[in-house]
């Protein structure tokens, strides 16, 4: 049997969010955050991050983060959760080191207007890579700008999103209704 490969100290998964808003009906937004700091992150050339099909495959796992870790080949974990309500909402997260589960970076946790969603992706995509010391050499610009401001329109896009990643495109009601959000 091979010893198992060592994973890059620049390798990261971010788990799937818990979504901890009173309306179940948010669970597309805790969705949709997970892919767009997963995306936001892939960004950085330095950074190994898993996919988020990948990541998906430990939502609700009480394994330890050492195990997941060791399973999707990388040497931290990205985990959290966000709650959403009305026009607020509250995401925390924490980058952990897999091998000694040592905090090495945590998002400051406080309610934040909705529209400072398309800020937190970015804050955290930074924030992860200077703690992992890696430059993002793909784009001279950093990280991704968001082409709205507007949160009612990023609620629909995570919605698309949503329906989108979970299948609802095979069906012909599901992928008008798919589309009719992202044109929206």
């Amino acid at each position: 049997m091979a010893p198992a490969a060592v994973a890059s100290e620049k390798s990261l998964a971010v788990l799937p969010l818990e979504n901890l808003s009173p309306d179940p009906e948010n669970a597309f937004f805790t969705e949709g955050m997970h892919t767009e700091i997963i995306t936001t992150l892939q960004g950085n050339s330095e950074l190994k991050v898993t996919s988020r099909n990948a990541a998906v495959a430990f939502k609700g796992s009480t394994q330890p983060i050492a195990t997941i870790a060791r399973e999707l080949g990388v040497a931290n974990v990205i985990t959290g959760s966000v709650r959403r309500e009305r026009d607020r909402v509250r995401i925390q997260l924490e980058l952990r080191r897999a091998s000694d589960d040592a905090l090495l970076w945590a998002l400051p946790t406080r309610d934040r207007p909705l529209l400072d969603a398309f800020a937190i992706q970015t804050e955290v995509a930074e924030e992860v890579a200077r703690v992992l010391q890696a430059r993002n050499r793909k784009e001279r610009g950093g990280f991704a700008q968001f082409m709205t401001r507007n949160p009612r329109a990023y609620e629909l896009y995570l919605r698309g999103l949503n329906n989108y990643l979970n299948g609802a495109y095979v069906s012909f009601t599901g992928l008008r209704e798919t589309i009719s959000l992202l044109n929206e």
